[in-house]
């Protein structure tokens, strides 16, 4: 597996990790 494509997951993942905690924060759970 290219290094480049296991950078493109985590950054997928940290993005999609931070849009969710962001949404929560914003309901205020």
């Amino acid at each position: 597996m290219p290094s480049t494509l296991l950078g493109l997951l985590y950054n997928a993942r940290a993005i999609l990790v931070r849009s969710l905690l962001w949404s929560r924060k914003g309901q205020g759970y």
